[in-house]
């Protein structure tokens, strides 16, 4: 008997980390944020995340 690994779901992104990227992502667009900045916050919530907003 084979036992098989079921494959990782992948995580529905949350209300919180939606609103989490799209402010980051217009806090960059006016400026707040720097590109570093952006970036870290973008990645990081990556693998939770369908929704990415491209930088």
């Amino acid at each position: 008997m084979t036992k098989t690994k079921a494959k990782p779901k992948k995580k529905k992104p949350s209300r919180l980390t939606k609103a989490l990227l799209e402010t980051a992502k217009d806090m960059h667009r006016i400026g707040v944020l720097d590109d570093a900045a952006y970036s870290r916050i973008a990645k990081r919530h990556a693998a939770t995340s369908a929704f990415l907003p491209p930088l």
